[in-house]
């Protein structure tokens, strides 16, 4: 990603999408640590997005990390198109925090077939352990298929209609 390139997440500041820059490009990179557990949460969709799986491992609860794999990671990462991030409640006190979410997706797969759009809704608890956020574990409460119509707004946030879009 370039400098003036709009962050994944879709953070808005101003009326206008974060630029990558300014956004998640300073917690991935390492320059920085998210404040607030939704950073964290929206950096690490960031992440998935760009396929960046060295960030997302390092910043799962120490706890979970011995149980990832790498490969499995990487492989789900690079097989998906994540199209938009809709934060629907945050919340934090302490050294916890709740981030619910909806984020919409596409399967990818080497014959160039058109998938459906997927909604991952979700709800992933954090705990802050020092200075750092780290990603504990989520509910999933719906996973699948979104219906959305011809004439409906793409889910993509492009503000277009699905037909001309990203069907």
């Amino acid at each position: 990603m370039t400098d003036s390139d709009n962050c994944p997440c879709g953070y808005i500041v101003n009326d206008k999408v974060a630029l990558y820059s300014e956004c998640c490009e300073p917690f991935i990179s390492g320059l920085s640590k998210p404040i607030h557990c939704e950073q964290l949460m929206r950096s690490r969709y960031t992440a998935y997005s760009l396929a960046n799986v060295d960030y997302l491992i390092a910043t799962w609860h120490p706890s979970k990390q011995p149980s990832l794999n790498r490969q499995d990671l990487l492989q789900s990462a690079s097989n998906t198109e994540w199209m938009r991030l809709q934060v629907v409640n945050s919340h934090q006190q302490g050294e916890r925090g709740i981030v619910e979410f909806n984020a919409w997706f596409k399967d990818i797969d080497g014959e160039g077939l058109n998938h459906p759009i997927n909604c991952l809704h979700e709800t992933s608890r954090f705990e802050k352990m020092g200075d750092q956020w780290f990603y504990v574990d989520g509910d999933v409460e719906s996973s699948g298929e979104t219906k959305v119509g011809r004439n409906d707004p793409c889910p993509c946030g492009s503000g277009k209609k699905y037909k001309k879009c990203c069907s």
